[in-house]
């Protein structure tokens, strides 16, 4: 009886496979996440639009170009008025804030 032929021999794996299979790999994560990017701004345009639609339909009942002005007006005052800037009128007038309108909000 003869011996059994010796096993096949083991592959030679060379360095650029490897690397070949890494890069293959480096390829398709990269297009895993070009297609999550894709969604995720397809999403976000879509959010985007939606909230637009919701802000067309909200009316406005106060001519805004009027009020900024006022307030830039009332800014002007308190920035002329440099007693308005520190001391005891600060403290009160945040303090009238902290009591006034934040317990408004919160409310």
């Amino acid at each position: 009886m003869s011996p059994p032929p010796p096993p096949p021999p083991a592959p030679h794996h060379h360095p650029s496979h490897a690397a070949a299979g890494s890069v293959e790999k480096q390829r398709r994560q990269q297009q895993e996440e070009q297609q999550q990017q894709r969604k995720s701004s397809s999403t976000s345009s879509n959010s985007y639009v939606e909230e637009l639609k919701c802000a067309q339909r909200v009316s406005i009942s106060v001519d805004l170009v009027l009020a900024a002005k006022r307030e830039l007006g009332f800014l002007r005052t308190i920035e002329s008025l440099p007693f308005l800037h520190g001391g005891p009128a600060i403290y009160h007038a945040i303090r009238r804030y902290k009591l006034v309108n934040l317990l408004a909000v919160l409310h």
